[in-house]
């Protein structure tokens, strides 16, 4: 069940972060394809760095 909650999770945050930098920087014409990258990569980033807190925590 951890593992399916954690994959909910990750795709949740993949797919808003990620569609929402496209979405409201207003496509290529806005941020362009660096700062849609960054988006996406700032969510893995963020998402890596608390799956490994959180095994640290429990």
């Amino acid at each position: 069940m951890k593992k399916f909650v954690a994959e909910l999770i990750g795709t949740f945050m993949l797919v808003f972060i990620g569609t929402g930098a496209v979405v409201f920087g207003n496509g290529l014409d806005g941020l362009g394809h660096l700062g849609i990258a960054f988006a996406f990569g700032l969510a893995i980033v963020v998402a890596a760095t608390q799956s490994e807190l959180f095994q640290v925590l429990t």
